[in-house]
């Protein structure tokens, strides 16, 4: 559950990392990405907010399932990075 926690923080510091892409100025130092971190879950931690999430009852039982995990998981990630590739102009056409 300290993941999800950190989705929060992890959001809001991927939001000033997107904008530097465009304006340099916008980067943030190593404190300031601490400092944004720690804002977030002092927020979890001192409102006392806890995340329970009630456990599914799901058998797997075939093997196949454990096999595609890895391969789903890179296949999501290589076609969200790929998606963001910018694409070479065509200059075939002529």
């Amino acid at each position: 559950m300290d993941k999800i926690r950190n989705i929060g923080g992890d959001a809001i510091v991927t939001w000033f990392d997107q904008q530097a892409e465009k304006q340099p100025e916008w980067a943030l130092s190593d404190n300031e990405r601490e400092w944004l971190k720690d804002s977030m879950e002092t927020v979890f931690e001192v409102l006392d907010i806890d995340l329970m999430i009630e456990p599914i009852g799901l058998q797997l039982t075939s093997i196949w399932w454990v096999i595609a995990y890895p391969f789903a998981t890179f296949a999501f990630l290589f076609f969200s990075k790929k998606s963001k590739v910018p694409k070479p102009e065509d200059t075939s056409a002529t």
